[in-house]
């Protein structure tokens, strides 16, 4: 009988036993896992889009910690204030002696860190060898590949580009050669035709003077109109082709003296009425040397010849 009333007290004082030790083992669980600081023991690696671990850090039980920096080693502490937030103080040397406390808070969220110095000075950290580390590392490459995927094809538009503009810049330069040179012959061959039609060569001064018109000279029109209208030689006048040359002359460029040359080409064809209205508008425009006596000879029904 004694026997049965001691095992039942045993058992009992064991269970209390048992529920007291479980009940410290869990409050030390539950004390460990809430615990802020506990979760920022360990080595971090700093991470932006395209970086990752340019500076680490690395914080101890005792709250001592270090940064890396550009291959320099700073010194730091952290400790656990009040509000539950995590403080961190590193220690920095300046460039002409002496130290400076840079204060940073910490933000634990699983694998991830966040130091936060306000303003500009903030950086994100993965804990080194975690799952978290190696997916942002995977994550990195894969943006770097793709930004100098990038790269490489912007630099080629570039160049396609600077190339597209070479090639402009050339066909411009050999344009303006081109139309220098075209300015050039036209202008020597407008010069042929006047030196041809002084020795009375028609033939050879119509052709010059043709040619200095191809190739651009509106001036070349005039003499050409002239010649045919009001050329000492009777053989030479052609008062169809004078209009037909005065009229595209008028057209591109009407001013007083080439209005002159058309009202000779009109007199010459016997468009009198023509000839005189166009002798009038052209002296309208400005002083004309004969051209008051040329307007009286289209009154008189009579067409104007050199002497």
């Amino acid at each position: 009988m004694k026997s049965e009333k001691l095992f039942p007290w045993c058992s009992r004082v064991l269970l209390r036993h048992f529920i007291i030790i479980f009940g410290v083992l869990a409050m030390i669980m539950i004390s460990g896992c809430s615990d802020p600081g506990s979760k920022l023991i360990g080595a971090w690696s700093e991470y932006s889009q395209y970086e990752y671990g340019k500076e680490r850090c690395e914080f101890f039980k005792d709250g001592s910690c270090y940064f890396e920096i550009s291959n320099q080693r700073v010194a730091g502490r952290w400790s656990e204030l009040e509000d539950g937030r995590i403080k961190v103080e590193v220690t920095k040397s300046g460039l002409f002696g002496g130290t400076s406390v840079m204060t940073l808070f910490a933000v634990v969220t699983a694998d991830e860190l966040i130091l936060d110095g306000g303003g500009d000075s903030r950086g994100t950290y993965a804990r080194d060898g975690s799952n978290r580390a190696a997916e942002i590392q995977s994550a990195i490459k894969k943006a770097v590949e793709e930004r100098e995927i990038r790269i490489e094809a912007e630099k080629r538009a570039q160049a396609k580009k600077r190339e597209a503009e070479r090639l402009t810049r050339e066909k411009q330069r050999e344009a303006e050669q081109a139309a220098r040179a075209k300015k050039v012959e036209a202008a020597q061959a407008f010069l042929a035709g006047h030196n041809a039609f002084r020795r009375s060569l028609y033939a050879q001064g119509v052709a010059e003077y043709e040619r200095s018109w191809g190739l651009g000279n509106v001036d070349a029109l005039n003499k050409l109109a002239w010649h045919f209208a009001t050329c000492k030689d009777v053989k030479q006048h052609n008062g169809k082709r004078a209009v037909e040359l005065a009229l595209k002359l008028t057209k591109l460029k009407p001013i007083a003296n080439n209005l002159d040359t058309l009202a000779a080409a009109y007199a010459r064809n016997g468009q009198f009425e023509e000839a005189v209205s166009t002798q009038v508008r052209a002296l309208s425009l400005g002083h004309i040397d004969g051209g008051e006596n040329r307007l009286k000879l289209y009154r008189q029904g009579r067409p104007y010849q050199e002497q």
